[in-house]
């Protein structure tokens, strides 16, 4: 740290945003000693690139290379990539700091503080991130979206009075698909707001552990299907709501270690997050393979409700576990597929990288 006294230490401005129209921000600025802002002085404007759902808006970045260049007190920008580039692999998205309460720490490190000053950089200004991106919108909107279907006409209903596939469709969509989009919708500061207290967050970072994630999702997962439980979702709206919110909850944090959105829960490496997918593509199988092959019915009460297009209660309980099984693994193959090739392209990127560098110098 001696290094950077002599020249001024490093600065993380951190620009909160609110948009209209092309930017309205508010700059906090935080100076680890005091310092003057020469004329020479060097800028490096920095986007959050820690995951694709959490960057830094293009708009909002040109918004505010406007703003600090423009007008009798605008300042020169030096190339981030450059600055990147000087500093790597310090600044690369996988370990770049997430906030000013990290930069002292990845300053200690040997050499980081020396090769700061070799940049010529003296200031750098954090983006930050918009109160929600286009993105997280998008993602929670359609979490929301997705919920209602489950939840309204005609899924619920039919679920309820006519046929167990509705029922496992309904099932499908609360475990799978609206736990992982309202997750991505969700900025890291709500998310710790929500759950970053003193006495909910360790909670949430013990139960978003792999482990404790995939045994507590995976045991409520086989216990709703159990029928005694089954026929007590049916007859009871109370209980119908209850282990719905249960199963729910269970289906969040199992899909933590894959998207969460706080750094105090962090995700899972990529290749982690694969195995650990592919692992709850398989446990649906226990309880599918009674549906699938069952030659009687499981479920008692759904043999007396009246049936769509002509389904028996078996080809009913049989289509139900065959949507349980392929429909619900073939969801989950896709995601791995997608976590898969994102991992193997960052570390090409990563490893070309390395040899542009190491040719360069």
């Amino acid at each position: 740290m001696s290094a950077l006294r002599h020249c001024g230490e490093l600065a993380l401005v951190c620009a909160l945003i609110t948009q209209t129209g092309c930017v309205t921000s508010r700059i906090d600025t935080s100076f680890n000693a005091n310092v003057e802002l020469s004329d020479t002085a060097s800028v490096v404007l920095l986007a959050r690139r820690q995951n694709v759902e959490h960057e830094t808006e293009s708009g909002f970045m040109d918004c505010v290379k406007k703003a600090i260049t423009t007008g009798s007190e605008g300042m020169p920008l030096s190339s981030d990539q450059k600055f990147m580039d000087q500093l790597f692999p310090w600044f690369e998205p996988r370990i770049a700091p997430l906030s000013d309460e990290n930069l002292p720490e990845l300053l200690a490190k040997p050499g980081v503080a020396e090769r700061v000053l070799e940049s010529g950089v003296r200031y750098v200004v954090d983006a930050g991130t918009a109160p929600a991106t286009t993105r997280q919108m998008a993602w929670f909107f359609g979490g929301v979206a997705a919920l209602l279907v489950a939840a309204w006409w005609p899924i619920h209903d039919l679920a309820e009075q006519s046929m167990f596939t509705f029922h496992m469709i309904e099932h499908l969509l609360i475990g799978l698909v609206v736990p992982p989009m309202l997750l991505l919708g969700t900025p890291r500061w709500l998310a710790e707001m929500i759950g970053g207290g003193p006495r909910v967050l360790p909670i949430v970072k013990r139960l978003s552990r792999p482990v404790p994630a995939f045994f507590f999702y995976s045991i409520i997962l086989v216990g709703i299907h159990w029928p005694a439980v089954n026929e007590l979702m049916v007859t009871s709206d109370v209980a119908h709501f209850l282990i719905h919110a249960v199963f729910f909850t269970s289906a969040m944090f199992m899909w933590m270690p894959v998207v969460s959105p706080m750094p105090e829960a962090p995700r899972i490496p990529p290749p982690a997050r694969a195995f650990y997918l592919f692992l709850h593509s398989i446990i649906p199988t226990v309880p599918a393979s009674f549906l699938t092959f069952g030659t009687t019915p499981i479920y008692d009460i759904y043999a007396t409700f009246p049936k769509l297009w002509g389904f028996d209660t078996i080809t009913d309980q049989t289509v139900a576990g065959l949507i349980m099984k392929l429909a619900g693994g073939l969801y989950l193959w896709a995601i791995i597929a997608v976590i898969w090739f994102r991992w193997y392209n960052e570390e090409q990127r990563w490893e070309a990288k390395e040899k542009e560098l190491r040719n360069s110098s």
